[in-house]
Parts: C-alpha cells; structure tokens; sequence
C-alpha cells in the first residue's frame, strides 16, 4: 500500500530521542530521517551515535538521509570560533548562546535539506528532550521554516522521552550520556 501522508524530514540528534518521535509522526507524515549533528564531540561519539542510528533506523526499515561535512560543523564555523575567542579571553557565552547557535545550525541543515527533496515539513528529534530549550527551538524552527519556505512541525514530545531510550535499551544499542558538544561533556565530568 502506498503511503500518501505528507512527506516529513525529521531531523535525529540520536536514536536515544528517535523511536517515540518517529512512532507519533507516521501517524500523520510519511517522515524520513535526517542526520547532521557536527556538535557532536569527539569523534568517537559522533560515530557511536552515528552507528546506533544507522542500526535503529535498518532494523525499522526507516529511511536516514545523512549529510557529513565536516567543514559545516558549528565548532568550525566562524561565528564559534569567535564565541570560542571569547570564551579564552573572559568574556562570558552563556550557555543558552552556544544552544541557540547549535540548534540553528541543526534545524537550518534540515529545513535546508527538506527544501532541496520536495518535503513540505521538517522537525527535529531535539523536541522530545526535557533537557533541551523547547522555546529556543520553536522559535528557531518557525523563523527558519518563513526563510526556507517549508513547515515546521512543532510538537512537545517530552512525555515520551523515557519509553524512547527504553526502546534503544531493549534493542541494546549506544545511549549518550551528555547532549553532544563539548561544554556539555565537560559539565556531565563535573557532576
């Protein structure tokens, strides 16, 4: 049977977050996966989550487009390496800053992409996450959605954010344990 939902890119920060956000979308969309997440530090991790959303999404038979270009990371941008300079000279970047400017480059990437494949709607596996600025990311999704001309989804899936990493643990598969980027896995060493 064909589906004849509307398209949907949904962009995936990992597959921990994946599996509750993808089960309420087919409900309505016909989504496929979208993975550019360059925040992600070191390199090792960025490959296990990598592989772990590679798995989820084969054994569910759920399409993943990935982007991987390195030179479009946030860390290597030029508006970071700025952010970064300061930090080194004193001058605070407060950590609502370095989400809003990684969450813009994330849901930018996705609208960007859904643009370019026909696909009227995007949204982002960042929604389901208590530990995420749900505001910040609205905002950012509907100002990105009116500059690309596609639609964004939003929807607070926090209340499935547990039944999701419970899925991934059934399946045995990489769990991080801190959101991605580098300030983020200092502050989990501290705790």
């Amino acid at each position: 049977m064909i589906n004849v939902f509307p398209k949907l890119l949904l962009h995936s920060c990992c597959a921990g977050c994946t599996p509750k956000v993808l089960e309420a979308l087919t409900k309505e969309y016909n989504v496929t996966g979208y993975w550019f997440n360059p925040n992600i530090y070191p390199e090792e991790e960025y490959q296990k989550r990598l592989d772990a959303l590679k798995t989820y999404s084969r054994q569910e038979k759920y399409e993943l487009i990935i982007s991987e270009n390195p030179s479009q990371s946030p860390f290597d941008r030029s508006r970071f390496r700025r952010n970064k300079g300061r930090i080194k000279r004193g001058i605070s970047v407060s950590k609502t800053d370095r989400c809003r400017f990684c969450y813009d480059g994330r849901i930018r990437s996705c609208a960007e992409e859904a643009k370019k494949d026909n696909i009227n709607y995007f949204t982002t596996t960042l929604l389901v996450s208590p530990y995420q600025e749900h505001k910040i990311i609205r905002e950012l999704g509907e100002q990105i959605a009116r500059q690309v001309g596609v639609e964004f989804v939003y929807r607070d899936f926090r209340p499935m954010f547990y039944a999701g990493k419970t899925v991934i643990y059934n399946q045995k598969l990489y769990m991080q344990k801190y959101c991605g980027c580098v300030y983020s896995l200092k502050e989990r060493n501290k705790k």
